[in-house]
C-alpha cells in the first residue's frame, strides 16, 4: 500500500510505502519517519495546530489507517 503525499506550495510529490506497522502511527509520526516536512512545535500533542493536512485535519490526531479509511491515499501540505 502506498500515500501520495502533495506539497502544494512546491509541487513537490512523495510516494510512501506503508508496511503494516505503518497504519497504526499518527500521520504526523508516519510522515517525520520518512523524512518528510510536516510543521509541528507541541510533539504532537494536539496544542499548536500546525501539523495540518488535507486543509483541516491534524496528522497528529489521525492514525494511518483511519486517515486511508475515511480520506484515501492522497496527502495534501499546503506548506511543502
Amino acid at each position: 500500500m502506498q500515500l501520495t503525499i502533495n506539497g502544494l506550495a512546491s509541487k513537490s510529490i512523495f510516494q510512501v510505502s506503508l508496511a503494516d506497522s505503518d497504519l497504526q502511527k499518527t500521520m504526523l509520526n508516519l510522515l517525520r519517519e520518512k523524512e518528510i516536512p510536516i510543521a509541528s512545535s507541541c510533539r504532537g500533542e494536539r496544542i499548536c495546530h500546525k501539523c495540518v493536512i488535507n486543509d483541516d485535519l491534524l496528522s497528529c490526531a489521525i492514525t494511518v489507517s483511519d486517515f486511508i479509511f475515511k480520506h484515501g491515499n492522497i496527502v495534501d501540505v499546503s506548506y511543502l
